[in-house]
């Protein structure tokens, strides 16, 4: 299926001018991330569950962005 949008003209030429031999719905695709090929994030969870040093790591990082960003702690 098909959809119209509208956009201005400078935004077309330049779509246009990036997309190259692509058409506008391949680049577009590409540009927003869209794969139906990706997985799904609950895919993914229990992906570190055997690298006990990488999930500590990546919970610390977390734990210090959290802390710094938004002054919230979260204890594992």
């Amino acid at each position: 299926m098909s959809r119209q949008i509208s956009i201005s003209d400078d935004v077309y030429e330049e779509l246009s001018r990036l997309k190259g031999d692509k058409s506008f719905s391949e680049f577009i695709k590409e540009r927003v991330g869209f794969d139906k090929d990706n997985k799904k994030v609950m895919e993914l969870a229990g992906a570190l569950k055997k690298d006990s040093q990488k999930l500590t790591a990546l919970k610390k990082t977390i734990a210090e962005e959290r802390k710094r960003n938004s002054g919230r702690e979260f204890d594992w």
